[in-house]
């Protein structure tokens, strides 16, 4: 379904999928502390660990990742994706960045995620699971139209709130 080389742009940043040459970034933002102790598996990964996600992946046609690049300096800065589960499309993203933090990348990238996947797809919603103590992406979130759907023990589920009529 995802073509695994795809390419997109918003207005300050542009995507392309990720690749092999993109292990080193990956791993170092994954394995930074502001950026772990938020994702479904909150500790370090190993490249190693990456490497066989990665091979994995590949063979996952409902999934799509795609590295962050800022247009003005056209740095790497994070990354955004996600899979397509029972119609429903779970997003997940991080700016690894530190500078790049805090400036609006991550909703600008979520929006614009969610426009290119619209454009390959029939999806029925979009969820993103937000770890309780995440302030920062709760917040990210909700100034771009998610909405709380339901409390977890460890995370809580979003819902965009315009994905009714997807």
């Amino acid at each position: 379904m995802f073509d695994k080389k795809c390419a997109f742009e918003s207005e300050r940043l542009l995507f392309r999928g990720i690749g092999a040459d993109d292990a080193e970034n990956l791993v170092r933002w994954r394995s930074h502390e502001d950026v772990y102790r938020y994702s479904n598996v909150p500790e370090p990964v190993t490249l190693p660990e990456h490497l066989s996600w990665f091979e994995k992946y590949l063979t996952r046609s409902q999934e799509i990742r795609a590295i962050i690049a800022d247009k003005a300096t056209n740095k790497d800065i994070g990354m955004t994706g996600g899979v397509i589960e029972d119609g429903v499309f779970v997003i997940s993203y991080y700016i690894g960045e530190p500078e790049h933090r805090g400036k609006g990348f991550a909703g600008e990238a979520i929006l614009a995620l969610i426009g290119f996947v619209r454009s390959k797809t029939e999806i029925t919603a979009v969820h993103a699971y937000v770890r309780k103590n995440n302030a920062a992406s709760i917040s990210c979130l909700g100034k771009i139209g998610f909405k709380l759907l339901r409390r977890e023990e460890a995370t809580d589920l979003y819902e965009y709130a315009q994905s009714k009529g997807i």
